[in-house]
Order: structure tokens, then C-alpha cells, then sequence
């Protein structure tokens, strides 16, 4: 049986690993970004009108830097809404899209109050929300509260997996993983593996991120989230 592997972070990765398994699929997990959460003073002072979040790494930090949950939360996607609903946000908004789609809510459905919005982030971010916000006049910081450091090497089940045929469908998550991935499989001359692999991708965004190398296949989900990155995995991989 071939495998799929899970590229994300930590929790995700144990995540969408038992999610595979329950549609029948082998998963094999080489999380290759690891998500560092940094300590620097969170101050949410009484101008601020709104929380924004693009990620569940953005909540995780929010939640760990100030217990307020009394203000509205934009979320970029569903499952950072849930999450964010779990940690003890009430007023939740999710866009259930990307950064223009997480925008396009914002400028629909502002905040009730005036006042700039905190976007609690990593030090990569993935689009410029504040630039998209900024000719609707609404302003936006940001607080960089983690980092993703990327893996140095893949762990040696994954190479031997890689090796042996036995990994059929590649999960990216975000263009940085992507990237990571195939700079790791380069780097210990299992390139040629790739034309033998599907790549799997989140977002338009993460398949250009992909483009040079010889995949055999490169698919993009429907909708930027997990259910429909699932979604294009063939229902023949079952145990």
C-alpha cells in the first residue's frame, strides 16, 4: 500500500493524520516546519477594535499572550474559527477562504466600533492584508508572535519511504512547506522520485511555489482548506 505524507506542523500533522485514517488511507507524518511561539508583550489597548488571525498557530499565540476573549476575531478559515471558538473567543468571523477572501468579510462586516485591527502572526505571512484593507480605510498592525522554522532534513522513515516507492500523494499546506520539501529531497538526491509523486496543494499559491521540479502530478484544492485538499485524494488508496 502506498502511503501519503503529512508535511505540516505539530498539532496539524497528528490531525490530519487520524483524518486520513479514518478514510482508510496510510499516512506517514514528517512535519517539516516546526512552529516556535515567541514571548514578546502582547498589548491590546483601547483603540484596537478587532483580532485578526490567518492561521490556528496565530490563535494558539493569541490565546497564550492575553486571556481577553471580549473582542471580535476575524478568522482566515473555518478551522482557525473553531479553533479559536475552542480557546474562548465568542465573536468569531470566518471568511472560510484566503487573505482576499478574509478581507473582502472585514470590509463587509467591520467591527461594530472604530478602532485599528491587531493581526496576530508568524513572522511569514502569506498575502499583505494590511494593503488590501488600507483603501477602505481601515487599519491594520501586526504582531509577530511565532516562528516556522523549517526542518534541516528529512528523518530517515521518510527517505526510506521516498526510496521504496511506497508514497504515492505529497500534503503541502503552505508554499513555505513546499518549498522545504523540495529543497530536502534535492538535497539527498531523491529528486527523481518526485515525477513519481502527486502533489497535493492547498492553494494556487503553494503549486507555483512547486513549478520547477518534475512531479508526476500537481493538483489544487477547490476551496483553501484540509476538507478540500482531502477531497483530491482518490478513493482507490484503502487499507
Amino acid at each position: 500500500m502506498t502511503g501519503i505524507l503529512v508535511t505540516r506542523p505539530e498539532p496539524g500533522a497528528s490531525e490530519t493524520a487520524a483524518q486520513l485514517t479514518r478514510l482508510g488511507h496510510q499516512p506517514l507524518i514528517c512535519p517539516l516546519l516546526e512552529i516556535v511561539y515567541l514571548d514578546a508583550p502582547l498589548a491590546i489597548g483601547p483603540d484596537v477594535a478587532a483580532l485578526v488571525v490567518t492561521s490556528p498557530s496565530g490563535v494558539r499565540a493569541l490565546a497564550r499572550l492575553t486571556p481577553r476573549r471580549d473582542l471580535p476575531l476575524y478568522s482566515v478559515g473555518d478551522r482557525t474559527a473553531d479553533l479559536a471558538r475552542q480557546l474562548g473567543f465568542h465573536d468569531v468571523f470566518s471568511a472560510a477562504g484566503d487573505v482576499n477572501a478574509l478581507a473582502d468579510l472585514i470590509v463587509r462586516e467591520p467591527p461594530r466600533r472604530a478602532g485599528r485591527l491587531l493581526h496576530v502572526c508568524g513572522q511569514d505571512v502569506a498575502g499583505d492584508l494590511a494593503r488590501l484593507l488600507h483603501p477602505h480605510g481601515i487599519r491594520l498592525d501586526q504582531h509577530i508572535a511565532y516562528r516556522a522554522q523549517p526542518a534541516a532534513a528529512l528523518d530517515g522513515q521518510t527517505m526510506a519511504a521516498l526510496a521504496d516507492g511506497r508514497v504515492s500523494h505529497v500534503l503541502l499546506f503552505s508554499a513555505r512547506t513546499a518549498r522545504c520539501f523540495v529543497t530536502l529531497v534535492e538535497k539527498v538526491g531523491l529528486a527523481p522520485v518526485m515525477a513519481g509523486l502527486t502533489a497535493l496543494c492547498i492553494s494556487q499559491t503553494v503549486a507555483e511555489a512547486i513549478q520547477g521540479p518534475a512531479w508526476g502530478e500537481i493538483k489544487v484544492a477547490a476551496s483553501p482548506d484540509a476538507a478540500h485538499l482531502l477531497a483530491l485524494l482518490p478513493p482507490g488508496i484503502d487499507a
